[in-house]
């Protein structure tokens, strides 16, 4: 199409042309955004935009060739952009347009059907085309001085489409006029090859240029026809996309308004499917019931108005109380995944006189109750709420129960119940506490004295059963070997269970004295660790083939006094029961203090290990001497 004068003034290259083509060009994007979306207000017609502007003419400077002299000439110019709904190509629509020395330009989206010009304005018929502007609007520019109130949509007819019982959808289209000719085109959407299409124009007219279908042979002989017949033909595939599925011709003259067209398929159509059922009633809205150890005061709260998907939009719940109590405190939590972006905002409260709000969160509202006669009110909010969590009530005494009825037997007493037996003592299996494993204690300067031999696995269940309580817990971390002594809670359980220990380790040290040398600690102190080691490998004990003697391992324990003791490891069947016994022993030499140990044994090679996961209880028991260091001196 021909280009508008205001795109040729968009084009302008001069400082002046540039200048008002900007002013021009912006007014016509500002406008182009506000035409969108028009409310027609029930009108056929209405002014979307109107646009009113001066266009100067200056003179031609001879060294440039531009006109870029002085204004010789100014006149206003005029834009009006017309919505209509529905659009319907062939429609056409009135409107004046009062002014002086009113001149019509041009016309897009449509053509001139009428123009009577007079001193007062313009009036002018307007027939729609095929293909509207943005927002079905068709564009009218002029020029001369218009009156302020702007154009007057004066009537509109044929935009209503001629009926139709053509099952195969036909749509018309104009896709250009030129030189008294019009093509048109019909876009179908279903296709049939060997269809007849029976078209009436109203007026006599000549046909030519058909493409898609073909006219059936009565028709090919006459020159002007008012009624032509087409054949479909097979379904083009190597046409662009907007003429596949369609077929056109060529009129002359050009028609003035929409065609009747009916159609006459080949093949039958499938039975139109049945009506839907009807739809489901709507579900009840949903409810709450008030729970008594909530709220004393029972009742119910149902949502009047659902809380929708939109966060602004208000939503009502109705809350009815079975009883009222004025200074009570409601609290209505309500639930949502959205309630965080958009919070509970209350914006009205009814009856105003019963209720009042006292505080607010993004997820709750207190609400207190006044003195009135009603027993329910309406809480009107927005927010992100999907449903009604819990309703609460405080801060009021809840009411007395109701008092016995009269004139029955009070209820007869309880018989006395005897006192329930005394709990049976602990299995030595069933405490967690119990501290399992072989130990002795060689305090410096003490002398073993001599008394028969006595194992810890002769010891028999009562005694055990005195071991049990809380005493001590020993914590030993497989990963870094980290040993941790705890002090018992309970003092008394833990002097019993020190006094046993006592007993048990003096009866070990008589029968072991005899198997082992005495350790002299003042050869120990301030010795280094790799000179105990070597002094562990000459001193300590081994088993013997009779299996009578009882192998010791030294426990050096390296902390603010460095001492030395020795354990017996051979009842000993797993790491967590060397761990307690350690732990045992640490608490009866008086290391209390520990904060984190770590434990090393010495390998056959002469070699410090630290004790990890990988290492077995049967590489322990192995080893001559275990050491409890630090856990800043190891790092």
């Amino acid at each position: 199409r021909r280009a508008k004068p205001t795109d040729r003034l968009c084009e302008m290259q001069t400082l002046d042309g540039i200048k008002a083509a900007f002013q021009l060009c912006a007014a016509l994007l500002a406008a182009s955004a506000d035409a969108k979306k028009v409310d027609m207000h029930g009108h056929c017609a209405v002014v979307a935009r109107s646009s009113v502007w001066n266009h100067e003419e200056k003179e031609l400077d001879p060294l440039t060739g531009q006109r870029t002299g002085a204004v010789i000439a100014s006149m206003p110019q005029w834009d009006y952009k017309i919505k209509v709904d529905p659009w319907l190509v062939f429609g056409q629509i009135n409107i004046k347009i009062p002014g002086t020395n009113m001149e019509l330009q041009e016309i897009w989206a449509g053509n001139v059907a009428f123009l009577d010009a007079k001193p007062d304005g313009l009036t002018i018929t307007i027939q729609l085309g095929s293909v509207p502007e943005e927002d079905q609007q068709f564009d009218v520019i002029g020029m001369g001085k218009p009156a302020s109130g702007g154009p007057k949509i004066l009537g509109c007819s044929h935009l209503v489409a001629p009926g139709s019982r053509c099952q195969l959808n036909p749509t018309l289209k104009v896709l250009n006029e030129y030189q008294g000719t019009m093509a048109l085109q019909l876009k179908l959407g279903v296709w049939q090859t060997g269809a007849i299409f029976t078209i009436d124009f109203g007026t006599s007219v000549i046909l030519s240029e058909s493409w898609g279908a073909e006219m059936v042979e009565e028709d090919i002989k006459v020159a002007a026809v008012r009624v032509a017949k087409f054949r479909l033909g097979p379904a083009l595939s190597h046409v662009p996309i907007e003429r596949r599925l369609s077929f056109g011709f060529s009129v002359t003259p050009p028609i003035n308004e929409m065609p009747k067209i009916e159609c006459k398929p080949v093949l039958p159509f499938p039975p139109p499917p049945p009506p839907s059922p009807p739809l489901p009633p709507p579900s009840p809205p949903p409810f709450l019931s008030v729970d008594d150890a909530d709220c004393f005061l029972g009742g119910r709260a149902v949502f009047t108005t659902k809380p929708a998907l939109l966060p602004g939009k208000t939503w009502v719940l109705h809350v009815t109380l079975q009883r009222w109590k004025p200074g009570v405190q409601l609290t209505l939590n309500f639930l949502g995944s959205s309630l965080r972006e958009h919070p509970l905002r209350v914006t009205q409260l009814t009856p105003p006189t019963a209720v009042e709000q006292t505080t607010a969160t993004s997820h709750s509202v207190v609400i207190t109750l006044l003195a009135s006669p009603v027993r329910d009110f309406d809480v009107r909010a927005t927010g992100g709420v999907q449903s009604l969590g819990r309703l609460s009530c405080c801060c009021a005494q809840s009411p007395a129960p109701p008092p016995p009825s009269p004139g029955g037997p009070p209820p007869p007493l309880r018989p006395p119940q005897p006192h329930p037996p005394p709990p049976a003592p602990p299995d030595l299996y069933d405490d967690p506490f119990l501290i399992v494993g072989d130990s002795s204690l060689f305090e410096e300067g003490e002398t073993p004295e001599e008394e028969p031999t006595r194992s810890r696995s002769s010891i028999n269940k009562g005694e055990m059963t005195a071991l049990t309580g809380p005493l001590v817990v020993a914590v030993f971390a497989s990963i870094g070997g980290v040993v941790v002594c705890v002090k018992s809670r309970n003092q008394r359980h833990k002097r019993m269970q020190l006094a046993k220990l006592k007993t048990l380790q003096r009866k070990e040290k008589r029968a072991l004295v005899d198997q082992a040398d005495e350790v002299s600690n003042a050869d120990e102190d301030g010795a280094s660790a790799e000179a105990w080691a070597e002094d562990d490998r000459e001193r300590t004990p081994s088993d013997s083939a009779s299996g009578k003697l009882t192998k010791l391992t030294k426990l050096h324990i390296e902390a603010a006094e460095q001492q030395t003791l020795k354990i017996s490891l051979g009842d000993v069947s797993s790491i967590s029961d060397m761990q307690e016994l350690v732990a045992d022993v640490c608490e009866e030499a008086g290391h209390e203090d520990l904060d984190e140990m770590v434990m090393s044994y010495l390998d056959p090679k002469g070699k410090w290990r630290t004790v990890t996961r990988s290492v077995t209880i049967d590489m322990i028991k192995e080893a001559p001497a275990l050491r409890l260091t630090p856990n800043e001196k190891n790092s």
